[in-house]
């Protein structure tokens, strides 16, 4: 029966000034009963449509998805640690934006600690040669892109593929070099004491001097500085070489500048070991390259953690029983084990995260490197709200027809699941107010991934679950069909197909009858004819005694009685 609503009076404390009774136990009890009596109903039509219809699901299930995740062709990839992990409405945030406005994007780095690979001081004019020479042959690094040709007249063939070089000068920052009287690329390191000119560098007698002088006016950048003012001299272990490249230019934006990068973790190692030095560098394009290799390089990981998901599930909704003869048997078909639901497991929650990725790219949000963690969490969701669904629907009665049985258990389970989908949407959801992009944008992928999930558990998985159980009532009928009624008795047994009711004797002395005790005819019929009091292997002799047809025993196949 519907509840009486709460008058004026019940809707106050005592004496009309205490605390409500909507906070009470009992006004609790009739939320939560309200809350089931609009939902039970909405998932119990879903489940008989769900179960009527499971092939069509499928297909509505598979194409929503298709769709959605054809959205990842408009995913855009975000590693800029400036735009990433820093807060976006702060005085700082504000500030760059305003110099982007007035003096264009900041420029991006490429940094070089070098060092001598045998360790030791690095001013003196062998080491500092080295190093001049490194820098030299960064500056000639070419690379090349494709470029297709242009398409020629009807009937022609199409222009041939060429190749254009691609240059440091073509995406650098410019700088006017007044020593020099020429643009070239900015670069900032100790070098520039002698204008990255090898001739300047001969023709200073005192490179420590010149070096400890630079370092007393802070214009280098030095590493593992011992200095002796006392002498004016100067010993560095390494220095820091620094090229900027300008983000706005073309040839940083359409792939030239990342192929040259490419070029350049090619040839560097072999340029510093030429020179016997030892390099370390660093760029924001270099970053970006790594972040972007994400899929590479946790796909291992990932693949594992399926396989994992789809042995834990096959265990986990398997039925084992143990049965008479103290074997361990499958319960429902010859093996327990629920292959197809655990592939269907790791399907929907690989269906959830591509298309909720797509759908995040339909909204414009970024992908950023901590976006894919959202599987792992997708996982373990998916496996809990799988099991519940099973778990529900094994308990019903199994004498029941498939899609009443649906209907009913998920009108139990899918209040339970819209309910922790729904506090977990809400968790998501609220950090899209949090002002660090990357937590920003990794809480709308993941409301995006769980709501796709908990829409293809209602959908597709319910339906894969209906025709799983359809296909093992199916067997077993099958298998009750191909039985014959002499493969229910061994060779050896002692009851002929031809004589089901026992009259068959082996033969023997029968047993007599001791005083006291029920004919035999009596203690047959107590155990179900002479079927049920055959021992075999024990030695005892089976005789005809009237009595009922012996039963038949067979497993529970499918949730059918048979």
């Amino acid at each position: 029966a519907r509840p009486a609503p709460l008058d004026s009076r019940a809707a106050q404390g005592p004496a009309g000034g205490g605390a409500s009774v909507l906070n009470s136990p009992k006004a609790n009890v009739l939320a939560e009963g309200e809350v089931k009596r609009l939902l039970v109903p909405f998932f119990r039509g879903l489940g008989m449509r769900v179960a009527l219809n499971p092939w069509r699901t499928v297909a509505a299930s598979l194409l929503v998805s298709l769709v959605l995740t054809a959205g990842l062709a408009l995913m855009t990839f975000e590693a800029n640690s400036y735009l990433l992990y820093l807060p976006q409405h702060s005085d700082m945030a504000l500030t760059r934006n305003r110099y982007a406005e007035q003096f264009g994007a900041l420029p991006d780095t490429l940094m070089l600690v070098i060092k001598r690979r045998a360790g030791g001081p690095l001013i003196n004019k062998p080491a500092l040669s080295s190093a001049l020479a490194l820098y030299e042959q960064i500056t000639e690094i070419r690379a090349e892109r494709a470029v297709p040709g242009q398409p020629r007249a009807s009937g022609a063939s199409p222009a041939p593929t060429r190749y254009e070089p691609i240059v440091l000068s073509d995406f650098c920052v410019h700088r006017y070099v007044h020593q020099l009287g020429e643009y070239r690329c900015g670069v900032s390191s100790l070098l520039e004491l002698w204008q990255y000119s090898q001739r300047s560098l001969d023709a200073d007698d005192d490179v420590e001097r010149t070096v400890w002088e630079a370092h007393r006016q802070k214009v280098v950048d030095l590493g593992l500085v011992e200095v002796n003012d006392e002498e004016k001299r100067i010993s560095v272990q390494a220095f820091m070489l620094s090229i900027f490249f300008n983000v706005s230019c073309p040839a940083y934006a359409d792939g030239r500048a990342e192929a040259w990068h490419r070029q350049l973790r090619k040839r560097l190692p072999v340029i510093a070991q030429r020179e016997s030095l030892s390099v370390t560098w660093w760029s924001t394009r270099l970053n970006e390259e790594e972040a972007n290799s994400f899929v590479e390089k946790d796909a291992p990981l990932l693949a594992c953690a399926f396989i994992f998901v789809i042995v834990y599930v096959a265990v986990s909704l398997s039925k084992f029983r143990c049965a008479d003869d103290g074997v361990t048997q499958g319960h429902g078909s010859a093996s327990g084990v629920r292959i197809m639901l655990s592939l269907s497991c790791a399907l929907c929650s690989a269906l959830s995260m591509s298309a909720g990725f797509g759908l995040t790219s339909y909204l414009g949000v970024p992908i950023s490197p901590v976006t894919p963690l959202v599987s792992f969490m997708l996982l373990g969701v998916s496996v809990d709200n799988m099991i519940i669904i099973v778990d529900t629907f094994d308990r019903r009665g199994e004498h029941e027809e498939v899609p009443l049985r649906l209907s009913k258990s998920l009108g139990e389970s899918g209040t339970a699941i819209t309910v922790t989908t729904f506090t977990t949407l809400v968790a998501f959801l609220t950090g899209l107010w949090v002002d660090l992009p990357v937590y920003a944008w990794f809480c709308a992928a993941a409301a995006c991934c769980v709501g796709c999930l908990y829409v293809l558990q209602l959908t597709l998985f319910c339906a894969l679950l209906v025709i799983d159980t359809n296909s093992r009532i199916a067997a077993a009928r099958a298998l009750e069909e191909d039985y014959d009624g002499s493969d229910l008795y061994e060779e050896e047994d002692e009851y002929a197909p031809d004589d089901p009711y026992g009259q068959y004797r082996r033969p023997g002395p029968a047993p007599e009858q001791g005083p006291g005790q029920d004919p035999p005819g009596k203690e047959a019929q107590a155990y179900g004819g002479a079927y049920g009091d055959a021992k075999r292997g024990a030695g005892l002799q089976s005789y005809a005694y009237p009595g009922p047809p012996p039963p038949l025993h067979m497993h529970n196949y499918g949730g059918n009685r048979r």
